[in-house]
């Protein structure tokens, strides 16, 4: 899955090719990283849904237009991987040119749509962790209108060509 994850990111063209993010973005599960930053907080259903969708778009727009180039030449090792029952961690040390870094995928057996990831770590920073501290801290002080407002601006910037 990661390997393949991998391959879709580093396609040409990606950064613009809606089905291209689409395939890549079928390996992931954005519901249970939406719900994993959220574990905490209380969301309305409606709230979930607009978070999740909002925070995959963000992750798309932000990811997708530098992968090509990042992963052109890259060495990618996968050191080991821990499988315990439905939860498996993939670890990988990417090399680009002389930069080492650590990089390790969280994955769920969702049943029918097989392994996806549901969180990366990138030098022991995990996405997840990094998220929900940022969103816990936007809600504590400006609840969800605030968090709309934050995001929305954020996206805004990517959908701007802001990075």
């Amino acid at each position: 899955i990661v390997e393949e994850i991998f391959q879709k990111s580093a396609a040409e063209g990606i950064a613009t090719d809606v089905s291209k993010q689409a395939e890549a973005n079928a390996l992931v599960d954005f519901d249970a990283l939406a719900r994993a930053v959220l574990v905490k907080q209380k969301a309305s259903a409606e709230d979930f849904a607009w978070f999740r969708d909002t925070l995959k778009e963000i992750i798309t727009r932000t990811v997708y237009p530098k992968a090509p180039e990042f992963l052109k030449g890259t060495k990618i090792t996968f050191n080991a991987d821990e499988v315990k029952g439905q939860r498996a961690k993939v670890k990988s040390t990417v090399q680009n040119k002389a930069d080492l870094t650590d990089v390790d995928y969280e994955l769920a057996n969702e049943g029918q749509k097989g392994w996806l990831v549901t969180d990366v770590s990138i030098s022991g920073q995990s996405w997840v962790e990094s998220i929900r501290d940022e969103v816990a801290k936007v809600l504590k002080k400006n609840k969800w209108a605030g968090l709309k407002q934050k995001m929305t601006k954020r996206l805004n910037e990517l959908k701007s060509g802001k990075s």
